[in-house]
């Protein structure tokens, strides 16, 4: 099957989405400030940059245009940020297919005091994957995160006095009802 240029920009979009820091934002408010801003910033963390300037800025960051046109087509119904690990994932729905997405955040380049998480990155993932050929804790929180998917179940930071819980998420009633969408 060949995929045309508008299904790959389709893709594109989904893929900035999911490397930028979504945590804490309302998915079901496509106004929402902080969500755009996200957006915008791309991989850029909202915690570690004060002020972006064209020698920081990562390269996922989403244009006005980007961003209207990611609104049109995808919803996101789910995001767990950062791990440990640094694992980060996005679950989207496409809203004129219907189909679901799941797509995973790279690692990061850039220190954090450009934004970044390289810190964890470089120094984690990136060299697991030199020395073994696989980021095994980032596997292993991916796992994680797939059975909880497929439970119905989202990450919430702030539950547990602050320590984080895994809880039922409706959004994800779908998702987990047509076997996630994902072919294996």
């Amino acid at each position: 099957m060949a995929i045309d240029i508008r299904t790959t920009y389709e893709f594109v979009l989904a893929q900035y989405a999911a490397e930028s820091y979504l945590d804490g934002v309302d998915f079901t408010n496509e106004s929402d400030d902080d969500f755009i801003e996200r957006l915008i910033n791309g991989s850029n963390h909202y915690d570690h940059l004060q002020k972006f300037d064209e020698l920081t800025k990562g390269p996922t960051q989403m244009t006005e245009v980007m961003i209207d046109d990611f609104f049109a087509t995808w919803e996101v119904i789910d995001h767990l940020s950062n791990t440990n690990s640094g694992f980060s994932a996005t679950v989207l729905k496409n809203k004129n297919t219907g189909e679901f997405t799941l797509s995973f955040r790279s690692t990061e380049s850039q220190p954090s005091s450009k934004g970044g998480d390289k810190e964890r990155d470089a120094f984690g993932a990136d060299l697991e994957i030199g020395f073994h050929g696989f980021a095994y804790a980032q596997l292993h929180d991916m796992e994680e995160y797939y059975s909880h998917l497929q439970n119905g179940e989202s990450w919430n930071a702030t539950a547990n006095d602050g320590k984080g819980a895994w809880e039922s998420n409706d959004r994800l009633n779908e998702f987990k009802q047509t076997g996630s969408g994902l072919e294996s």
